[in-house]
């Protein structure tokens, strides 16, 4: 279950603490993920690593094109918008499939992307905001989640992307069961998204980003 938790996601930086120590679990496709031990949490974060052949506004839009994601987020379900704060933030609701018998989950998350008109360096974060809705019947309410991205262009087709998640599924989920399963749904996510990126894209997403 945690393991699709882990793809939604957004990033201002990427600098691991020593007292953080990393245990590497994927490495596969030009894709590194590593679990993370976390001070303030039994729960593992994950951080990765990846280039993507792809321009700026390409990732943008797939991060954006939110009703999409069940297509290449690894066990989404279903994707709502419930707001249009601007061009580059919105707030959604996912419903996360989970394994049986362990009930599904869902997730209200605000997403925003930014961008240095400098350096053309852009930065994702898509941060839970469990109380914006109430909670819905059959389903349990993911509390905490912060995905960040940090994307640097390489050349104006090929990015090099740098992630972290930290998540708290809710519910009653030993976190020695979930940090079993931690790397699984990042790398499928990112392996899908390498090669999906970069179709045809729907007017209906504006994408004012600088390539």
């Amino acid at each position: 279950m945690v393991k699709s938790i882990l793809i939604y996601c957004v990033l201002t930086g990427f600098v691991q603490d020593p007292a953080e120590p990393c245990n590497l679990k994927k490495d596969d496709e030009g894709i590194k993920v590593s679990v993370c031990d976390e001070v303030d949490s039994n729960f593992k974060s994950i951080r990765s690593t990846f280039t993507i052949d792809a321009t700026l506004s390409d990732l943008a839009y797939m991060m954006l094109n939110i009703t999409d994601y069940p297509n290449w987020h690894y066990n989404n379900i279903e994707t709502t918008i419930l707001k249009k704060v601007g061009d580059l933030e919105y707030i959604y609701h996912a419903v996360i499939k989970a394994p049986w018998p362990v009930q599904n989950r869902d997730l209200v998350v605000n997403i925003k992307i930014e961008q240095d008109p400098k350096t053309r360096h852009m930065t994702m974060v898509a941060q839970s905001v469990p109380e914006f809705i109430p909670p819905k019947k059959g389903l349990v309410r993911i509390p905490m989640s912060k995905a960040e991205w940090w994307i640097t262009p390489i050349s104006k087709t090929h990015l090099d992307i740098k992630y972290k998640m930290q998540v708290d599924p809710g519910g009653a989920l030993p976190a020695w069961l979930v940090n079993i399963a931690a790397a699984e749904g990042p790398f499928s996510t990112f392996s899908t998204l390498k090669k999906k990126i970069g179709g045809k894209r729907s007017k209906e997403v504006a994408v004012p980003i600088k390539d």
